[in-house]
């Protein structure tokens, strides 16, 4: 019966001596790898499980031994493995030890979790384009009136510190309403698109360029150049 359950559940255990050659695999292994415990037997899991680029070297896993300090089997471990064909899956991994006759035994539990870590990473992303859309414009990916005031208050705060200054640029869109009833919105959010991406090419990268109305563009510069380096960026913009 024993036996049935360990063949059966979904996690891959792997039994181990303490330089991690293994001894045995339940088919839960094979399953989430595609080795077979014939394949696996006297190998150690860095050899075939470790993508390549994370894999020590062969001298490095020759030497390799447990320490064997109770606390070091206490926590989990999530890291990423390789199937045999290639395809990649996070694994949550769990260790124990017995000491049987034949000697010291590290018993390794593999519980697959790659559909939690996607669901984590869409999670993330979706949160981060929650706060981008949040905080920029959504024709030109500029910066909205809302993030403007965020980091513009940090950059007095800063100057204010030091005794520094900061610039601003407010940059209104000659004839653009006549743009609009001419040619129509297309060809206005094609100008405001350029406008945006020229006036982006012109700054510093500390600087924020943020669209704050219809064809009204103000541009935040932290730590305010020379007034010379000023007039130059002026000159590009225009």
């Amino acid at each position: 019966l024993l036996k049935l359950l360990v063949d059966h559940i979904n996690d891959g255990i792997i039994v181990m001596d303490r330089g991690a050659r293994i001894l045995w695999t339940n088919a839960g292994f094979s399953r989430q790898t595609g080795w077979s415990a014939e394949e696996a037997r006297g190998r150690r899991p860095q050899e075939f499980l470790m993508p390549q680029e994370v894999r020590p070297s062969q001298a490095e896993i020759d030497q390799f031994d447990f320490d064997m300090v109770p606390e070091d089997f206490e926590d989990f471990q999530i890291v990423q493995n390789m199937r045999k064909d290639g395809g990649r899956y996070w694994v949550q991994l769990a260790f124990s030890q017995a000491d049987l006759q034949e000697g010291v035994r590290v018993i390794c539990a593999a519980r697959d979790i790659s559909g939690q870590v996607a669901a984590q990473d869409a999670l993330a992303a979706a949160k981060a384009e929650l706060e981008h859309s949040g905080n920029s414009d959504v024709l030109t990916g500029l910066a909205n009136r809302r993030r403007l005031g965020e980091v513009l208050a940090e950059a007095l705060e800063g100057a204010a510190a030091r005794d520094g200054q900061v610039a601003l640029f407010h940059v209104d869109l000659d004839k653009f309403k006549e743009v609009n009833d001419t040619y129509g919105h297309a060809a206005g959010d094609a100008i405001l698109v350029h406008a945006a991406e020229a006036m982006t090419r012109s700054t510093r990268e500390q600087d924020l360029v943020a669209r704050v109305g219809g064809d009204e563009i103000v541009i935040d510069m932290p730590k305010a150049p020379t007034p010379q380096a000023l007039a130059e960026i002026a000159r590009r913009i225009i």
